[in-house]
């Protein structure tokens, strides 16, 4: 029998006092889904508390541009990431910064998201609290009369956001083909055989890192509005090149180039052309840069062309199929950071390659099945688009070879990284590299570059790197 004073208390406990009131109300709304439409201005501190779970994109322009390699693009990061944010309680989210996008059209193309916010807002809000602030507010309207306004506002954003918030940021040609790894933050990349200049094209920093800073710092220094790369991989080069000894330890470590840049720059006009890949450029794969720059001509041609029409998107279907086959760039593949090296990787990659392949549905072990066929979904892993035995190929070439069964079990090539290519070593800093003079051509501004970059005093007040 429960007496009264039992019965008292168990009734005291079910009325919910006012403090644990507020408690279950804080708590339902940390876990309850953002709106879809955010404005920058008001999710500073779900930003700040994302931090390396942060997934930033950018359209500046309107959904007439937004062509079939953009949308190709951003689905690929929207179905790589959003995934990880739909469950109550998950810190991130997919960012879209673009004020002439719609709901609406959000919503045609798929993106319409647990996890995915479409986000307004003013470069001048993005930049605040940054040292590029002032001088984009005093320089506005020069600034975006500039040729090439629309690439370089997305390196100021780019930087900004990834420095204030941490996280990654990815440019809308980049094709991601698996998340990237953890162990990629802080770190930069560039091919020393294609570039001198270190990529910005996928940017993964912890909020606050000293060297954002300083590239911060130094844009408006030595910003041209006629340099295509002035505001972005100029700028996180020469602060890399010219760091002191003093700030040695802040300098960000480097990816292979592979994991990022599997079509190289110099590779990417062939690549669009015939469809050309060279496979041991993708060791380590895990997203790679299209440069749209070169399939659209912004830079080669007066006018930009987009991926629109039926002839165009095929062609862009065709490269992207051929890009999924790489063996390096499977979702299953191994991780360069996880195997160690390149010959251990390698190994696996090759077993991955060799490992028996269940009949497609409808077939018996007996019957034959196209190579290049479809199987659940996913393109037949022993094709594995010439696995690295063969260096070069064309999707043309590829397309007109006959495979016999035999030949559809190739070795994977164990390629050792090039010395020029190395994508973690420290000793690329000693790359040859003219310091451009500031905007005004003074000569004093190369040695203020010299003498004013990772200045001790100013570390002090400048915001700490998260750990």
């Amino acid at each position: 029998m429960i007496n009264n004073r039992t019965l008292f208390a168990l009734l005291t406990l079910c009325i919910v006092s006012p403090p644990v009131y507020a408690r279950l109300r804080s708590l339902k709304a940390s876990v309850a889904p953002r709106p879809f439409l955010a404005n920058y201005k008001e999710i500073r501190q779900p930003l700040d508390d994302g931090a390396l779970g942060n997934i930033f994109l950018t359209w500046t322009t309107g959904p007439e541009t937004l062509d079939a390699l953009a949308v190709e693009c951003i689905s690929s990061v929207i179905n790589a990431y959003a995934r990880q944010f739909e469950r109550p309680g998950a810190h991130g989210g997919v960012y879209l910064l673009a004020n002439q996008l719609s709901e609406e059209k959000m919503e045609e193309l798929g993106w319409r998201r647990r996890g995915v916010y479409l986000t307004r807002y003013s470069v001048e809000d993005v930049l605040q609290d940054t040292p590029l602030s002032s001088w984009y507010v005093e320089k506005r309207a020069e600034l975006e009369a500039g040729k090439y306004w629309f690439s370089h506002v997305t390196d100021l954003m780019r930087f900004a956001l990834v420095y204030k918030h941490g996280g990654i940021y990815m440019d809308t040609d980049v094709l991601v083909m698996r998340p990237i790894s953890h162990n990629h933050v802080n770190k930069l990349v560039r091919a020393l055989s294609d570039s001198n200049w270190f990529e910005c094209a996928v940017m993964f920093f912890q909020a606050g890192h000293p060297y954002l800073f300083e590239v911060l710092k130094q844009i408006p220094r030595h910003y041209r509005a006629v340099d295509w790369i002035s505001a972005g991989p100029k700028a996180l080069t020469i602060v890399y090149e010219h760091a002191p000894m003093h700030a040695m330890e802040h300098l960000p470590g480097q990816v292979d180039p592979g994991v990022y840049l599997g079509i190289r720059l110099t590779k990417a006009k062939r690549f669009w052309k015939e469809g050309h890949i060279r496979t041991k450029d993708f060791i380590g794969c895990e997203v790679i840069h299209l440069w749209g720059s070169t399939a659209r001509g912004y830079v080669i041609k007066k006018s930009t062309t987009y991926i629109t029409g039926q002839e165009q998107e095929e062609r862009l279907k065709l490269r992207v199929d051929a890009l999924r086959q790489i063996s390096w760039c499977k979702a299953n593949a191994p991780r360069l950071d996880h195997c160690g090296n390149v010959t251990k990787c390698s190994a696996l990659v090759k077993a991955l390659a060799a490992a028996p392949k269940p009949p497609a549905p409808g077939h018996s072990d007996g019957d034959e099945v196209d190579p290049g066929a479809d199987v659940d979904g996913e393109q037949d892993d022993n094709r594995e688009v010439e696995e690295a035995e063969d260096e070069e190929y064309s999707e043309s070439d590829a397309a007109q070879e006959e495979y016999s069964e035999d030949e559809q079990e190739v070795e994977v090539e164990e390629v050792e990284v090039e010395d020029g290519d190395a994508g973690n070593g420290q000793g690329h800093r000693g790359a040859s590299l003219e310091l451009d003079q500031g905007q005004d051509g003074d000569e004093d501004s190369g040695s203020e570059l010299r003498r004013g970059i990772w200045s001790t005093a100013e570390w002090g007040s400048r915001r700490q790197v998260r750990r």
